[in-house]
């Protein structure tokens, strides 16, 4: 189900859009679509390696009053990872602390991957056995 890193949320998000329509809480319907909006954005060109529009999208996405969320940092650090930017992902995890949003399995795959990929084996075994004090 998880194979990304992105569709567990992306269910999440429908859910979450389908019971604030059947509930009538239009202004949470829109605001959590715009997320899910940038966050598919960000995915997209971050596949693509195009980290210019990735952080085009990230500006976007905060210029409309929205705070990344779990989701949006988790794309952004795999994004970072495939543009071959992995100083800007670890940087990503920090601030996303810093933020009060707690790094979960996904954001610990998505750098460590990017790390080893990147050649950084030494800084992908540092972040594993941090990630593994917090049991992630």
């Amino acid at each position: 189900m998880q194979s990304d890193g992105f569709s567990n949320s992306l269910d999440a998000y429908n859910c979450t859009l389908d019971a604030y329509g059947k509930e009538g809480h239009m202004e949470s319907f829109r605001s959590v679509f715009q997320r899910m909006k940038y966050n598919i954005m960000m995915n997209i060109y971050g596949e693509q390696r195009s980290i210019d529009e990735v952080a085009g999208v990230l500006t976007g996405l905060r210029e409309c009053g929205l705070r990344p969320d779990l989701c949006s940092y988790n794309t952004l650090i795999k994004a970072y990872g495939i543009a071959e930017t992995v100083e800007d992902a670890v940087c990503l995890v920090k601030e996303m602390r810093q933020n009060g949003i707690e790094p979960d399995e996904i954001t610990s795959t998505n750098l460590i991957t990017a790390l080893q990929q990147n050649d950084k084996y030494l800084e992908a075994v540092k972040w594993s056995l941090w990630m593994k004090q917090r049991r992630l």
